[in-house]
């Protein structure tokens, strides 16, 4: 019989990946906050703005908010904070977006140097929002398993290909404002009435199909569950940016393709919200693996 990991492990994360307050309680994740800007008033997410303020807010706003990840001390004195752990695994948005794998993996060498003995491992997800979730989730049972850290990040380094994440956004606007359209291949400027179906795939965003629709749209993204799905697995994760009745709707498509499917919806907080603004809808789930 192999013997269950003895050692004290620690998941770490930033506001980033969306991780719903109660579902960090649940399995014991420390969330450091990103920091959403309006002007001269900087707001920490889900501390000091709620997603839903957050999108009012920006809904008044004629400028578009900016974001900062965590910065070095940030992720120093969540460190510390369980420095009696034996070790420490913090998950980062993907780096492809994001600094905060960098400042992280700064922040875990000024840990080390100040002499603290819990082991810092810092993981780029190649995800954000809830893709990230999903693999947050898989660590903390896995942790509960016994497993030891180096069979955690082995499990998430190949989730990596298996995590599907597809949305619609209600409106381009935002991304145009913020300079991201150009980043969606095959997309431009003067297509900003249509409704992408996008999907978060190697750390970074994609188009995957046009719907001329909101509804169509949410069509387009069960058939990629439909699809692509893996249906070992029950569990998904509707996201929205303020659009409760987009999620709902969707959970009611998913649930006339699969009756038993286990839908939890979230929030998508500020920093992934600036860019998706109001009224993006997707899910995330794990996909079919890749036959050899």
């Amino acid at each position: 019989m192999a013997v269950k990991n003895m050692k004290k492990i620690k998941i770490i994360t930033q506001s980033g990946s969306d991780m719903p307050k109660n579902i960090a309680e649940k399995y014991d994740i420390h969330v450091i906050a990103d920091a959403v800007i309006f002007g001269e008033e900087v707001f920490y997410s889900g501390e000091t703005i709620t997603a839903e303020q957050f999108y009012d807010r920006m809904d008044r706003e004629e400028k578009l908010p900016t974001s900062s990840q965590p910065n070095i001390e940030s992720f120093v004195g969540a460190y510390e904070k369980y420095k009696d752990y034996d070790e420490i695994l913090c998950v980062t948005v993907t780096s492809q977006m994001s600094g905060s794998y960098q400042t992280a993996c700064i922040a875990r060498d000024v840990f080390h140097e100040k002499g603290h003995k819990a082991r810092v491992t810092v993981f780029d997800s190649a995800q954000a929002s809830f893709g990230i979730v999903l693999m947050l989730v898989r660590a903390a049972y896995m942790i509960n398993d016994g497993a030891d850290i180096d069979e955690i990040t082995d499990t998430l380094e190949k989730m990596k290909k298996n995590v599907g994440v597809y949305f619609v956004m209600d409106t381009l606007e935002n991304a145009r404002k913020g300079g991201r359209v150009g980043k969606i291949t095959g997309l431009a400027a003067n297509m900003l009435k249509v409704k992408p179906v996008l999907k978060f795939d190697e750390g970074t965003v994609s188009n995957t199909a046009i719907a001329k629709n909101f509804e169509q749209g949410l069509n387009k993204v069960v058939e990629k569950y439909k699809n692509l799905a893996d249906m070992d697995f029950s569990r998904c994760y509707v996201f929205h940016a303020g659009n409760e009745s987009g999620a709902n709707a969707l959970k009611e498509k998913l649930r006339a393709v699969r009756a038993d499917i286990d839908v939890v919806i979230g929030h998508v907080g500020p920093v992934i919200g600036i860019y998706s603004g109001r009224g993006c809808t997707g899910i995330a789930f794990m996909k079919k693996k890749e036959r050899a």
